[in-house]
């Protein structure tokens, strides 16, 4: 069997612009895995891909930091998209958030998804 590489694309096989993942049409979102150790985050993250899930987002309020948090998530899974919902604005400079989004999408591509957002005031005002 030959396939035509020169048929336009079309909404099935159409290239994922970079940096935008596949978030699947049931996702999730925990603040929940702040309680697990980095330890056991493999089994349950690789357990969820596994039944399906189309993302995980997690916030940064509290607990750990959602880039590094994000390459542990993103190393448990295959399939899953991770996004961050949110990253705290006042955490780090624009320059830093981009290079780590930048980094996280050449290692995972079109798995990561950045959500970047000022938080809650009683948060960062501690």
């Amino acid at each position: 069997m030959t396939h035509d590489t020169t048929a336009a694309p079309s909404a099935e096989n159409a290239p994922t612009p970079a940096g935008r993942a596949h978030l699947g049409r049931v996702g999730l979102w925990t603040g929940s895995l702040e309680g697990v150790p980095p330890a056991g985050i493999p089994d349950l993250l690789g357990e969820l891909d596994e039944q399906g899930w189309g993302s995980l987002w997690f916030g940064e309020a509290v607990g750990r930091e959602a880039f590094t948090a994000s390459q542990l998530y993103l190393g448990a899974t295959r399939r899953m998209a991770i996004g961050t919902g949110i990253a705290n604005i006042y955490g780090r400079d624009a320059s830093a958030a981009g290079a780590a989004a930048r980094t996280l999408e050449a290692l995972h591509p079109g798995r990561f998804v950045l959500g970047l957002g000022v938080s809650h005031a009683p948060l960062v005002e501690r």
